[in-house]
């Protein structure tokens, strides 16, 4: 009856009718999911290739604020060099400014000293020259006197010896009072200014000396205006290049906390941790950056101290995170026998990881373990030719079964 109605002849050509349609539905479900896969594929790539000119220019821009950087530094450098120089070089003048200044003060108060000196021996010598006029009219007093002496009469009461004697004495006291000295002192006077005379050729003093001053004082001034220069300048490079660090850090910390090493390392290693730290959180780019790794159920160790496995796992998970935070940085792959030193559990992990990932990104495994083979959307096997005695390749599409 079950035959007839479902227009069979037995039940056996009825289970092989059906085992017919499943295999073709299965086979058409297989070709659909490969399209699709495909599409989803395209359109991935298709989006990351509007993304890609703009990253790429974020990425000359990145570049370009690196050479600034690197041509401020070294203009810096420049600059605090040559500040430095001016400086010295201002010290340099400031001191021989001091030495001169010191000397033209000890020359002013030398010329100072002599000319007080000249103009005191000049009022001696005025006294002195007053002296002798009074010298000189003394005399003449006294040769009139002498001569009204010599023309006394004769016959007087007196006798001529004795008024001559009184009156000789009266003239040489008048003479005493009138030159008080003064003829005494004349010669030492002279010989004064004969000493005063040569001590003002002896010092020579350097009349230049103040010219000499001020023409420092102009290039001291000169250079600490170049200095002040040089100071504002390297203020605006300070300035500019913290403002490029700033959006240097910014710009780092953003993709730094973006990785999720911590998710791709579970998922490849089926439960342990891992995770980035910064050695140097403030400038970061300046220091490394550690990378820790603990399989699971193992206590923690130094990521060098991990076995060959161990370390496959760990570098192959920061490199799935760094591509997974910058999809642009790139989506084909060429693993070249990753799974050398893995386990066949962690073989088994990896292949399934990367055959998930397949619509993120493309990949080309070189592997010689058949783990690996059924994950493939397609096989390339290399033997060797008997015939030619040359290798020759194998492909195989497995989407196709």
């Amino acid at each position: 009856d079950f035959s007839a109605k479902v227009g069979v002849s037995n039940i056996r050509e009825y289970e092989a009718e059906k085992v017919k349609l499943e295999k073709e539905t299965r086979e058409r479900r297989h070709v659909l999911n490969c399209e699709l896969s495909k599409a989803k594929s395209q359109l991935q790539y298709e989006r990351k290739r509007d993304t890609a000119k703009p990253l790429k220019k974020v990425e000359r821009a990145i570049k370009d604020l690196e050479r600034l950087k690197e041509r401020l530094k070294k203009k810096e450098k420049d600059l605090v060099v040559q500040s430095k120089r001016e400086r010295e070089e201002i010290d340099q003048l400031e001191a021989q400014a001091s030495d001169l200044q010191e000397e033209w003060k000890q020359a002013d108060q030398k010329a100072k000293d002599m000319k007080v000196a000249f103009l005191e021996k000049q009022r001696e010598m005025k006294k002195s020259a007053s002296g002798a006029e009074a010298v000189e009219e003394a005399i003449n007093e006294s040769i009139e006197e002498v001569e009204g002496i010599s023309n006394i009469p004769e016959g007087t009461g007196v006798p001529k010896s004795a008024d001559n004697g009184a009156q000789w004495m009266d003239l040489e006291k008048k003479v005493e009072q009138r030159l008080g000295g003064s003829p005494r002192e004349e010669p030492q006077l002279k010989e004064d200014i004969q000493q005063l005379q040569t001590m003002l050729e002896r010092e020579n003093p350097n009349l230049k000396a103040e010219s000499h001053y001020e023409r420092i004082v102009d290039q001291e001034r000169e250079s600490a205006t170049e200095l002040e220069s040089a100071r504002n300048d390297t203020d605006s490079i300070s300035k500019e290049f913290e403002e490029i660090a700033k959006v240097r850090g910014s710009r780092f910390k953003t993709f730094f906390d973006s990785l999720e090493v911590e998710q791709v390392y579970r998922e490849l290693s089926g439960g342990g941790q891992a995770y980035l730290s910064l050695e140097n959180p403030d400038i970061p780019w300046e220091a490394g950056i550690k990378y820790s790794a603990m399989p699971p159920s193992k206590r923690y160790r130094d990521l060098t101290d991990l076995s060959g496995g161990e370390k496959t796992v760990a570098a192959l998970a920061l490199l799935f995170a760094l591509n997974k935070a910058s999809p642009s940085l790139s989506s084909f792959f060429v693993l070249d026998e990753i799974d050398a030193a893995l386990d066949k559990t962690n073989v088994h992990r990896v292949a399934s990881f990367l055959q998930s990932k397949r619509d993120e990104f493309q990949s080309i495994v070189i592997s010689l373990k058949d783990t690996f083979y059924d994950k493939a959307d397609l096989l390339t096997g290399v033997c060797r030719n008997p015939e030619t005695g040359f290798s020759k390749s194998v492909s195989l599409d497995l989407t196709q079964y």
